[in-house]
């Protein structure tokens, strides 16, 4: 049926008046991706440019300069992705806009490399140019339309609107409310550059841009990017034969026991026990936890399925709580495990040291007593404060609860909700439902950096469950045994994913506490060398990392070597300051401008540093 508009509006733009139905009936600056209409009575919306005017208005054209424009372009882009997922067999649930891209979440039986989807991406974008197209549709269209999406079902079932709208790229329909760009060729370039697991569904992140002005400028921006960083300054690296797993040269190593042994202090301060358990467990262990029933993809099994490495500390604890006999007198023990993980995860999510197969984590588990519950997760936060603030870092909690897939009984998880929300009672939190481990709710901590990016590293995990299912006790004063509680607990998370965010965060000028390379000295000749040398003997002794650069390149190379590689101070020494015991002191940010000091006094301010 063709059907005949018989009304035109009074559009106001550019201070004329104009008859219109669509915004693209004027004249639409090349650039705007969306329409922001203020209809007569003040009230306002973002318009798709090809969608009907059904009142009065006056009209304002937005481009990628303007937020919400923005907002639009990368939910549009979320649409591409939504259409390239289906073609893979995904379960299409929601694909919003972020603050720096979209992500789409979905279901499918098996993770997409990222390659892969990159590569179909560019490929439907240079096909053709794909129109988006608005459609509205009844309840029982949408119903039938969206019958074999068990999440969009669910949607309509509970909104029961009149009308449903609906968007098409070709053969691809989402139910969305809108607005959107008017077409694909709008997108210069679409990059999907990140997958999780959420819950019991996937997320693929990304990223579009409108020109290649704003695609290049991103590139530059990658070269903050950890990845980046980690190869200049020679902090680690990756090889495909052991996919998934880093390698930390000498200068990343030490950053990596730079950041246990300060979690090491901070043990000694609050009582923890640092123990060591083993890497590989029969299965036996996993299916008594409940991680064979609900975890079993991500643990890498032996070729018989009877023994499997761990993938996290808590059974293990569990274990070697159980070894001994323990009274009330005791409680709470806090034990502490910085032993190697291993998780199975899919190649095409691997993601620098943000997302690897093999880690670290500064792992504790902490048994105690109910009455114990609230202290122990005070101290918890004041330990994240305490750590985060010496980052500069801004955070955030979150309070995650049940989730679909869960062992144990309701009434418990319950009460481990009851009790996280008293101990969160005085702080400012927001709730994520569903979110929780599959053995208890959590508080997840989410940490903002300087470059306002957000990550989740810290946790705290409140657990009734495997005390339970391992049967773990404690003597109580009244000559009966109790069931301790046991909190699952990480500040810095996996040491690898705490490193690639620091390593943003400080764009490879680390604090003097934490560099690789806190002094090089540089002769400024042959006579000199010696002194040189001494000097360097004399601060590796006290157990700063120093360099000697005696090469035979000249003054100028050198010292700028040092200025690259972001040393804290570069040294240089000659006949004088050989004679007169002194150094010549150049500070990282300053260049340009040189002190002369005594080398005792050298040494007694980087000491307090």
């Amino acid at each position: 049926m063709k059907i005949v508009y018989k009304f035109t509006q009074q559009v106001l733009y550019q201070n004329k008046q104009y008859s219109i139905l669509k915004p693209s009936q004027l004249s639409v600056p090349k650039d705007a991706f969306i329409a922001k209409v203020t209809n007569k009575d003040g009230s306002t919306s973002l318009h798709d440019l090809n969608r009907e005017i059904k009142q009065d208005c006056t009209i304002e054209f937005l481009d990628f300069s303007n937020q919400d424009a923005r907002r639009v372009f990368w939910h549009s882009s979320a649409h591409v992705l939504g259409a390239i997922l289906s073609k893979f067999g995904a379960e299409l649930e929601f694909g919003p806009s972020t603050e720096n891209g979209f992500y789409y979440q979905c279901k499918m039986d098996k993770e997409i490399e990222l390659d892969q989807l990159n590569q179909e991406i560019e490929q439907y974008l240079k096909q053709k140019k794909h129109l988006f197209e608005i459609q509205s549709i009844s309840q029982n269209e949408a119903l039938q339309l969206f019958s074999k999406n068990s999440y969009k079902l669910s949607k309509i079932k509970q909104t029961a609107f009149q009308q449903y709208q609906i968007y098409k790229l070709d053969d691809f329909i989402d139910l969305c409310k809108g607005p959107h760009i008017d077409h694909t060729n709008r997108i210069y370039k679409l990059i999907i550059n990140h997958s999780q697991p959420y819950q019991n569904s996937y997320r693929y992140q990304g990223i579009a841009f409108p020109n290649s002005k704003l695609f290049q400028e991103y590139q530059k921006q990658q070269e903050c990017d950890h990845r980046h960083i980690g190869k200049h300054q020679h902090l680690f690296v990756f090889n495909k034969l052991a996919p998934g797993s880093a390698f930390f040269l000498p200068h990343g190593t030490k950053i990596y026991n730079k950041l246990i042994e300060m979690i090491r202090k901070e043990y000694r301060e609050r009582g923890y026990q640092e123990v060591i358990t083993p890497q590989l467990f029969n299965k036996e262990l996993w299916k008594q936890s409940g991680h064979l029933d609900k975890y079993a993809e991500n643990i890498y099994m032996t070729h018989d399925h009877q023994m499997g490495l761990k993938p996290m500390n808590c059974p293990g604890h569990c274990l070697l709580y159980k070894t001994l006999q323990h009274s009330y007198k005791e409680l709470p023990i806090r034990f502490a495990d910085f032993g190697v993980l291993h998780r199975n995860e899919v190649h095409g999510t691997l993601t620098g040291l943000t997302r690897v197969r093999k880690f670290t984590q500064d792992d504790a588990h902490i048994f105690c007593t109910i009455e114990q519950i609230q202290q122990e997760i005070k101290n918890t936060l004041d330990f994240l404060s305490r750590v985060y603030g010496r980052f500069g870092f801004t955070w955030e909690l979150t309070l995650s609860t049940r989730p679909d897939k869960y062992i144990g009984d309701l009434q418990i998880w319950d009460e481990a909700e009851r009790q996280l929300r008293i101990a969160l009672s005085d702080t400012q939190y927001t709730e994520n439902p569903g979110d929780g481990a599959f053995y208890g709710p959590k508080i997840d901590v989410l940490i903002r950096d300087h470059n306002q990016k957000q990550h989740q590293c810290g946790t705290i995990q409140l657990d009734f469950n495997l005390p339970e299912r391992f049967d773990l006790t404690y003597h109580h004063e009244n000559d009966k045994f109790s069931r301790p509680v046991m909190i699952h607990r990480a500040i810095l998370g996996s040491i690898e994913r705490m490193m690639a965010i620091l390593t943003e965060q400080y764009n490879g000028k680390w604090p003097f506490w934490l560099s690789p390379r806190q002094v090089m000295i540089i002769p400024v000749s042959e006579i000199s060398k010696q002194y040189a040398k001494e000097i360097y003997d004399q601060l590796y002794k006290l157990g700063f990392e120093v360099e000697l650069e005696d090469t035979e390149q000249t003054l100028g190379k050198r010292i700028r070597k040092g200025e690259m590689l972001h040393f804290n101070y570069i040294i240089t020494v000659g006949a004088k300051e050989q004679e007169s015991n002194t150094v010549d002191v150049r500070e990282r940010g300053d260049n340009h401008k040189h002190q002369s000091m005594k080398l005792d006094e050298f040494i007694t301010k980087i000491n307090q540093l």
